[in-house]
C-alpha cells in the first residue's frame, strides 16, 4: 500500500537557482538530491543525508556541494 500521509521536505537556494528534496525513511535514514539549474554547479547531486538548515539561507552551489557525489544514484 502507498500511505499519502509521507511528505518529503523541499528547500529553494535563496537564488532560486536550486532545490534540495530530502525524505526521512522509516528506519531514520535520509536521502536527499539537489538541482542546481544554472552556473558553475548547475547538475544533480544526491547524498544519505538531510539538506540541512542552511541550504535556504545560501545561493546555489558553485561546485559539488560538500558530502553530495554528482550523478544518479
Amino acid at each position: 500500500s502507498v500511505a499519502t500521509t509521507d511528505a518529503v521536505t523541499v528547500h529553494v537556494s535563496s537564488d532560486g537557482e536550486a532545490v534540495c528534496i530530502a525524505k526521512e525513511s522509516e528506519g531514520g535514514k535520509f536521502f536527499s538530491l539537489i538541482d542546481v539549474a544554472t552556473g558553475s554547479g548547475a547538475g544533480t547531486y544526491y547524498d544519505d543525508a538531510d539538506c540541512g538548515t542552511g541550504f535556504t539561507s545560501a545561493a546555489a552551489p558553485t561546485s559539488t556541494p560538500t558530502n553530495y557525489t554528482a550523478g544518479g544514484w
